[in-house]
């Protein structure tokens, strides 16, 4: 017998694009970018890399009734946690993905409110709790290591779907569940989540340990110890050329030199931090006892 769990979530964007009708670009555009955010609460939770065939026929959303009133959509997640055989597919609830996924926005929400204030947050990954906890008075943010992770991965299917929101077109963005939780996405987050970015012409050449590199997305995460040219702490990295070898090998290595253009991100606050660096070149990587330059 199969068994399925299920959340009802109500899906609905606004503004003066649907008095006419529905622009159909916009709404599957926002829909694929909602689905994805869920995605990714799901694979973290199952420890699955993408969402195959199978993946989706355990977890997905469908649309249960379209309401007139701009765009609203009544959706449900729906999990399956049992197999026809009565195999236990899965030892969580849709409920509990549900929350993942709310706690991703709060988290992110969280973060690029400190950084606009001129705080970058430190954040605590735990497994002590399932949601965010916020302490502005130090600058510090808790956060389930599920949620941690999920919220890197939804990162930029939130920034996709903020950009949407335009002046005299579409206003709001939000998914709600029976009890009115969930998110409400508007130009104020808009501008949180997409803040204006800039790269600068200068090289900067630094000693780094590179700790994580997704090959699919060709990108990455470093850490700077000697702050001497931009400040200790963690950088996300994109590498000029899509050439993973380096950058894998590099994971397993000592501390390598990169040569990268800084990404700074300008905020409507006047802070500015840098956002991400764009690497050129790795260098004096020692394999097999011999110096290796990277150039990409």
């Amino acid at each position: 017998m199969i068994q399925e769990n299920s959340q009802n979530v109500q899906f609905k964007i606004e503004g003066p694009s649907f008095e006419n009708g529905i622009p159909l670009l916009d709404v599957t555009f926002a829909l694929q970018e909602f689905q994805w955010i869920l995605d990714k609460s799901y694979l973290i939770k199952t420890n699955q890399s993408k969402m195959g065939s199978n993946e989706r026929e355990k977890f997905n959303v469908v649309a249960t009734e379209f309401r007139k009133g701009s765009f609203i959509a009544d959706l449900q997640l729906v999990l399956l946690i049992a197999s026809p055989y009565a195999i236990t597919l899965h030892n969580f609830s849709v409920k509990e993905l549900w929350e993942i996924s709310k706690s991703t926005f709060d988290y992110l929400c969280a973060v690029y409110k400190m950084r606009s204030s001129g705080v970058e947050p430190e954040i605590i990954v735990s497994g002590d709790n399932s949601g965010v906890i916020i302490n502005g008075n130090n600058g510090t943010i808790e956060v389930h290591q599920t949620v941690y992770q999920a919220a890197e991965k939804a990162e930029p299917h939130y920034r996709k779907l903020v950009s949407i929101i335009k002046k005299e077109k579409i206003e709001s963005i939000s998914a709600l569940d029976d009890n009115n939780n969930g998110f409400v996405l508007t130009s104020k987050e808009r501008e949180l989540f997409n803040p204006k970015t800039q790269i600068e012409n200068d090289l900067i050449t630094l000693d780094v340990d590179i700790f994580r590199y997704d090959k699919d997305s060709n990108t990455g995460k470093l850490r700077v110890n000697n702050g001497a040219i931009i400040p200790s702490g963690e950088y996300a990295f994109k590498p000029l050329k899509h050439d993973p070898i380096p950058f894998i090998l590099s994971m397993a290595r000592p501390p390598v030199t990169v040569s990268a253009h800084k990404e700074i991100e300008k905020h409507g606050s006047g802070i500015t931090r840098i956002s991400k660096l764009h690497i050129v070149s790795i260098e004096k990587m020692e394999l097999d006892k011999k110096q290796t330059s990277f150039m990409l």
